[in-house]
């Protein structure tokens, strides 16, 4: 079989669709010159080969698209851009998710692309891009809490707040120990908001005493105090230390 040349191919990504067919095909028609074995082996360097050649092109392509976004995107996000930059930046995620929406790329756009909606008051169209995004078997760990978070916006948005809650409760098994504590905070923010003061009291508390960030605490306790409970101290009280024991004679 002859040589592949990878640089024809990267310059040629139609071809990537055609490769492994037509490396499938050669080895049908050439079975006799080969052993079973050898013709399988030949058969799996070459699809291998071709796909993931093509998967590599596909990223590389897929991370171009998104940083030409991207710096726009996050103008809007801290309120640096106009309505009308945020319908272009809007189509620009759109499609990139079209055309890349299985890459790690493309779904860091599908991300942007809900929170951007949650921000021009689409929690509908939000919702049913995050709960996809937050459904993939391939969705990569740090884009995870993220993803469940966004999607907990855009239920709490809904009032879909039982959802909203479990959404929350997702995101903080997902995340690292410091996200994971500012989305407990959102649980027991809808918790609250549903009528569960009970489960809502229990996350307060446990953020008071165990939250490090000082930000956090003192929302808890301001919550506490607000449905009329005494917050408590912030740390529990130490262990009493052990009383010494008398050396050995």
């Amino acid at each position: 079989m002859a040589k592949v040349d990878r640089k024809k191919l990267l310059k040629q990504p139609d071809e990537f669709l055609t490769f492994s067919g037509r490396a499938i095909r050669w080895g049908k028609q050439n079975l006799k010159m080969l052993t079973i074995g050898g013709s399988a082996l030949v058969l799996a360097i070459a699809v291998t080969l071709g796909i993931q050649t093509y998967l590599n092109y596909r990223a590389s392509q897929a991370g171009k698209a998104l940083a030409e976004v991207y710096d726009d995107f996050v103008a809007i996000m801290i309120g640096q851009a106009d309505a009308a930059q945020a319908e272009s930046v809007a189509t620009g995620l759109g499609q990139v998710v079209e055309r890349f929406g299985a890459t790690e790329a493309g779904m860091q756009a599908r991300l942007a692309l809900g929170e951007l909606w949650l921000r021009q008051g689409q929690p509908e169209k939000a919702e049913k891009a995050l709960l996809s995004l937050s459904e993939e078997p391939y969705l990569p760990a740090p884009l995870a809490p993220l993803a469940l978070a966004a999607l907990g916006r855009s239920l709490e948005q809904r009032q879909k707040l039982s959802e909203a809650a479990e959404a929350y409760a997702n995101a903080a098994k997902a995340a690292g120990p410091s996200q994971a504590a500012l989305f407990r905070l959102d649980r027991a923010r809808v918790l609250e908001a549903g009528g569960d003061k009970a489960q809502a009291e229990a996350l307060y508390r446990e953020l008071l005493r165990g939250a490090k960030d000082p930000l956090l605490s003192q929302t808890a306790r301001q919550r506490l105090v607000a449905l009329g409970l005494e917050p408590g101290p912030e740390t529990p009280p130490a262990a009493p230390e052990p009383a010494p024991q008398p050396a050995a004679k």
